[in-house]
């Protein structure tokens, strides 16, 4: 896509670079009906957070960690992921009780009536008690869409400003989103 839709001072790129220090606060909470779609490379071998806010009755988690389990709901019923490739471009959504993974598919148990402690976190999860946990994920993030039910309330697509900060322009708010931590995030063109 190219610029029209963006307020001016903004350009569109097509990646946000994350390097495991950087966090984007999505600004909203998750619930039983929450549905995510991304599309993600990562670019070490180490377990990490991709996204993630987590309760601490283990029953309004919706967290993606790399390293194993992918969790929607009850934090006992895990989808598990095998092990990702470095410089690989991914697929992921989870969608009423399922959560699928590129080339792999799981409805899972446990999705009770719920809404979480916190905001959805990327490249991060907020912990039980609602703060910050610490940035983990390396790698590519091409874009980021959020329901609530068949409402979209993110749509969030890579951007760099005119004074070169990059972040994610939310087409459904009219909203910047940049990092939350001291280490801005990088970007770029493929």
């Amino acid at each position: 896509g190219g610029n029209g839709d963006l307020p001016a001072g903004y350009k569109r790129v097509d990646y946000i670079q994350f390097t495991g220090k950087q966090i984007v606060d999505t600004g909203k909470k998750g619930n039983q009906n929450t549905k995510i779609q991304t599309c993600f490379t990562r670019e070490v071998s180490t377990q990490e957070y991709l996204y993630g806010v987590a309760s601490s009755d283990n029953t309004a988690s919706i967290t993606a960690y790399l390293g194993g389990s992918w969790r929607f709901g009850n934090k006992s019923s895990t989808k598990s992921t095998s092990a990702m490739s470095k410089n690989l471009g991914y697929a992921a959504y989870v969608d009423k009780s399922t959560i699928g993974v590129t080339g792999s598919v799981t409805s899972i148990s446990g999705v009770n009536d719920f809404e979480t402690v916190g905001t959805i976190l990327i490249g991060s999860c907020r912990n039980s008690s609602g703060t910050v946990g610490a940035a983990q994920f390396d790698g590519k993030v091409f874009f980021w869409v959020q329901w609530d039910g068949d409402e979209q309330v993110l749509r969030m697509f890579p951007v760099v400003t005119d004074e070169g900060v990059y972040g994610f322009w939310d087409y459904v708010n009219k909203e910047f989103h940049c990092s939350i931590t001291t280490t801005p995030l990088e970007g770029g063109n493929l």
